[in-house]
């Protein structure tokens, strides 16, 4: 029961417990609808759709902006794969991505309430005002904390650092970090993931606006004659 829920960091017997499960003398178990439900709502969170094109067929066309330029300096600009490549073989960059990740990777655990320690917590806004937090906010609190502790389990993101380690990547290599939210296949208005997205795949918004606008002349047309712009 605990595989299905997907709680793959909490004990088995911990889990269990905080869900009322409770074993009858003659061996049995006796499961509460609150586990029940929470173990399907643990199911449908996991089936989750991904909207960002990352197959290798997608790739060759839709590989976004596809250098970094700062200023208008002589120098030609550098494509991602340059900058990725400078990032693998200096040792300079090689220490400084680890020490960050270290870091990261320090700080992607749920807080103990230890002053002192480091970790994430998930509270109301109101928190820091010494105000109680509203019990309806406390499901919304427990959701996310549920998502935080495994982002995407079925795309490999099993843990917050699986999700932050390579935003960190992206952001320190050429500035870039993408994360894709990820919605319900039940229900498209949910938010049931997170997992990071290479950055080096995602146009900017107006340069997709320009290749629609070049792929589909005719259906442009009409909103061109009413003086709309592409922004």
């Amino acid at each position: 029961m605990a595989e299905g829920g997907g709680l793959k960091h909490e004990g088995e017997g911990d889990l269990l417990a905080r869900l009322g499960v409770e074993r009858t003398p003659d061996g049995g178990l006796v499961i509460p609808k609150q586990a029940l439900d929470f173990m399907d709502a643990e199911r449908a969170r996991r089936v989750a759709i991904s909207r960002v094109p990352s197959t290798p067929r997608f790739v060759q066309r839709d590989v976004g902006g596809v250098a970094v330029r700062k200023g208008q300096g002589k120098f030609e600009s550098l494509s991602f794969e340059s900058l990725r490549q400078i990032r693998e073989k200096s040792p300079l960059l090689q220490t400084i991505h680890a020490a960050r990740h270290g870091q990261i990777r320090r700080m992607c655990k749920r807080w103990n309430g230890k002053k002192g320690d480091v970790g994430w917590e998930v509270v109301h806004r109101d928190h820091y005002q010494q105000r109680e937090t509203p019990e309806a906010i406390q499901p919304y609190i427990r959701r996310f904390e549920r998502i935080l502790e495994e982002p995407a389990t079925m795309y490999d993101v099993m843990t917050t650092a699986d999700l932050l380690v390579p935003l960190e990547e992206d952001f320190l290599t050429f500035n870039r970090p993408v994360i894709e939210p990820l919605y319900s296949a039940f229900d498209p208005g949910v938010i049931v993931g997170f997992r990071p997205v290479d950055g080096a795949l995602i146009w900017p918004t107006l340069e997709w606006v320009q290749l629609w606008i070049r792929e589909h002349p005719t259906e442009w047309a009409p909103y061109q004659r009413h003086g709309l712009s592409p922004a």
